[in-house]
């Protein structure tokens, strides 16, 4: 295993092997599993190391210190989530416009839902790791793909695609982020998708009035 230059999300020693790579998940997941039982205030690296079942000194090969370990977490889950949205807009090139972005606000909503604890987690965390650069490259990308996917409507011309792919990403991450952050109750990720398929389509069904809506 060779040390690489890294940026501050990545771990300080790529794991190449596949035995590294379980490390690093271990450790990982035992970074989510304390933050998310005790809070950010008890999230050391002794709790997280014992958590993952390695040793201290194993943990600092891959990471410096605890903001380390947790800028790499937000990143391979910001990272997750934009390759969902990548995948949801490329598939869905060609199709009617408000069928494209009622799939990509499915799809977006179950990505960041599939580990609704990891996702409450970071937000909690995410500003104070100084992870507004990481977010504004990740938003960079959801933004393009989804222009990408627009100019290719079926029946519609979209003007002015970056600007509202913008503020279709903006609006996504915004509620979404409000809609899934803790609360005094579980969210309901079937009326969080209904509500969001309508917000979207009734966006762009203004901006398009010739388009036909058809939200479920």
């Amino acid at each position: 295993m060779a040390l690489h230059s890294v940026g501050p999300g990545s771990p300080r020693k790529i794991p190449v092997q596949s035995r590294s790579e379980a490390t690093v998940d271990a450790i990982y997941e035992g970074a989510i599993q304390v933050l998310v039982e005790a809070g950010p205030r008890y999230l050391t690296t002794t709790r997280v190391a014992e958590r993952a079942g390695v040793s201290v000194g194993t943990l600092y090969q891959y990471f410096a210190n605890i903001d380390g370990l947790m800028a790499a977490i937000l990143e391979r889950h910001l990272g997750k989530v934009m390759d969902t949205v990548a995948r949801i807009c490329k598939g869905q090139r060609g199709q009617p416009l408000l069928t494209m972005v009622q799939a990509l606000a499915d799809g977006f909503i179950d990505a960041k839902s599939e580990r609704l604890d990891v996702t409450q987690a970071l937000y909690a965390v995410a500003y104070d790791l100084k992870g507004l650069e990481l977010i504004d490259r990740m938003t960079g990308r959801s933004v393009g793909a989804i222009r990408d996917m627009l100019e290719s409507a079926s029946d519609v011309v979209v003007d002015a695609p970056d600007r509202i792919a913008a503020v279709l990403h903006a609006t996504l991450a915004g509620t979404v982020q409000i809609a899934l952050n803790k609360g005094p109750h579980t969210p309901d990720i079937d009326e969080l998708r209904h509500h969001m398929r309508h917000l979207v389509t009734g966006y762009l069904g203004s901006l398009f009035p010739q388009v036909k809506t058809g939200t479920t």
